[in-house]
């Protein structure tokens, strides 16, 4: 399991490297890290919305949200803006799962 993870975040390093000029590995552990918090917030805005049972009238708004996060999250011209989508895919994400 762990070798997957570095190679998630390598892979994650060689796209900032090329988009962004920026070579630490800052940048990435902090996009990921924005993503777990994204995660967690939506874990919890969902569990509210559905008052604890399964809510699939939550699915489409989930599934858009994870649509245009990952569109702004591949055009992304700032280290922002892809941070903020991180953001919003692992909020959406908990909607959908």
């Amino acid at each position: 399991m762990g070798h997957f993870s570095d190679h998630h975040r390598s892979f994650f390093q060689l796209t900032i490297r090329q988009s962004f000029n920026d070579d630490s590995s800052l940048a990435v552990q902090a996009i990921l890290a924005v993503s777990a918090i994204g995660i967690a917030f939506g874990s919890y805005v969902a569990g509210s919305m559905s008052k604890l049972h399964i809510e699939l009238g939550i699915v489409p708004m989930g599934a858009m949200g994870i649509f245009f996060s990952l569109l702004f999250f591949a055009f992304g011209s700032n280290i922002g803006v892809v941070s903020l989508s991180s953001f919003a895919f692992g909020f959406f994400w908990r909607d959908i799962s």
